[in-house]
């Protein structure tokens, strides 16, 4: 479900669903990563890659291939929520 959301562009749903997960995979962590990135949310991608329990290669590939595809390779993480 969270993955039709996603690309469905329909990104609140698909938030709102992950948020509502007792459990979250890795598959599901990797989804909202990859669609915050995609859409250019760079801070929000960059929250869900900190918040994920143990970072996998295909988290890191995500957040770098995103970055690099958007021109941004030199972005300065987000300052934490305060």
């Amino acid at each position: 479900m969270l993955d039709m959301y996603v690309k469905c562009g329909s990104i609140e749903e698909a938030k709102g669903l992950f948020d509502r997960m007792p459990e979250k995979d890795i598959f599901s962590w990797t989804t909202m990563l990859d669609e915050y990135a995609q859409s250019g949310n760079y801070d929000e991608a960059w929250w869900v890659f900190a918040a994920m329990p143990g970072q996998d290669i295909a988290a890191w590939n995500v957040l770098i291939s995103s970055y690099e595809q958007s021109d941004k390779p030199k972005r300065k993480s987000p300052k934490p929520y305060e």
